[in-house]
């Protein structure tokens, strides 16, 4: 029997709309193994994660374990392309390098075979995902351009603000019981002149003041707090369109003290730069030898989602770009360019003679 590594993966709108869930595909991979006589050696999969990038838990776990055990292996399998990518580069690259592996990709929905038309067939039907999928997100980014419009909330609300929903579902803000009182003790404090942003630090501190992620307050997290508007009962339309007064969203922080705080900041003119990191690293081994496009070395960083999980980046510092690439892709991408760079055998023999 080919042994066999099952890839699987859902959004919770695919899940919910279309019948995709990770049940259902792992049947339908366990049906076609047993079928075909296939033995899945392990199942990998990533549960409410888009496929806009290839840096997803559980796809950087399979192929992690693809490349630890590729003499084991032979197949790859997943329920059909848009399940393992929904950007035509990202799904050449992960096949591109399954293949150099020595596994064979297979989808339990599509014929994929390893022929100049077959390729051809399978990078038409990676074109159409990618187009559906950018679709979609021109529909979801009009949607929210509409409601915030209306005065909706649709990115996380700051610490003192919960993000709740009303009797039809559409979202709205809502005052955090444990934390909005302090908020506007913060901005209250900062307005008079008489406290600094470290006093405010230290004052939070000593009440035992957390961030919804269970962290104290810092000096930067509080400036950010203090420049954000929002706590005025207003949202960011657009950059274009700029703020305005939403009815949704609890005001924490009258105008008045707001525009107080943001003549304090500005005259005492300090700021909070990112501090520039080029240090080389174990986890990032490409840091500062690889450059961004704009000529800036790239550094590694880790960013955490709102459910805790960390996902690794590389991060062009400047301030003009501060453009990001997932680890695994650029990693990967090295890699590649390094085998297309390798001499043939017979090119290191015409050198020995």
């Amino acid at each position: 029997k080919s042994n066999a590594v099952a890839y699987i993966r859902v959004s919770t709108v695919e899940q919910a709309q279309q019948g995709l869930s990770l049940e259902q595909q792992q049947l339908a991979i366990e049906r076609f193994c047993h079928n075909h006589g296939h033995h899945i050696v392990k199942v990998f999969s990533d549960e409410g994660v888009s496929a806009k990038t290839t840096d997803r838990p559980g796809l950087r776990k399979a192929r992690l374990f693809c490349k630890r055990n590729k003499t084991k292996i032979d197949l790859f399998i997943f329920f059909n392309l848009s399940r393992l990518a929904r950007d035509l580069q990202d799904q050449m690259t992960v096949m591109s390098e399954l293949r150099s592996l020595g596994i064979k990709p297979e989808s339990v929905s599509e014929v994929i075979e390893d022929t100049a038309v077959g390729r051809a067939m399978t990078n038409m039907i990676g074109v159409i995902n990618q187009l559906n999928n950018e679709q979609k997100a021109e529909e979801v980014k009009e949607n929210m351009l509409v409601a915030r419009r209306k005065g909706r909330p649709t990115h996380k609300l700051p610490t003192g603000l919960l993000n709740s929903s009303d009797v039809t579902g559409k979202p709205i803000g809502e005052l955090d019981p444990a934390r909005h009182s302090e908020i506007t003790d913060f901005f209250e404090r900062f307005a008079s002149g008489i406290y600094t942003q470290k006093d405010i630090v230290a004052h939070a501190a000593h009440i035992g003041f957390i961030t919804p992620n269970g962290r104290p307050l810092t000096v930067q997290s509080l400036n950010r707090m203090l420049r954000n508007r929002t706590y005025t009962g207003m949202i960011r339309v657009s950059e274009e369109e700029g703020w305005i007064d939403s009815p949704y969203i609890p005001m924490l922080v009258d105008k008045g003290t707001f525009e107080k705080v943001q003549l304090l900041l500005s005259s005492r003119r300090r700021t909070y730069a990112t501090v520039k990191r080029y240090r080389q690293s174990e986890a990032f081994p490409l840091t500062v030898f690889v450059r961004c496009t704009c000529g800036e070395p790239l550094t590694g960083s880790y960013s955490t989602n709102r459910h805790g999980n960390k996902y690794p980046y590389y991060n062009c510092r400047s301030e003009t770009c501060s453009r990001t690439i997932g680890k695994v892709e650029l990693e990967s991408s090295f890699l590649d360019l390094l085998k297309r760079l390798s001499p043939t055998d017979g090119l290191l023999k015409a050198f020995k003679l």
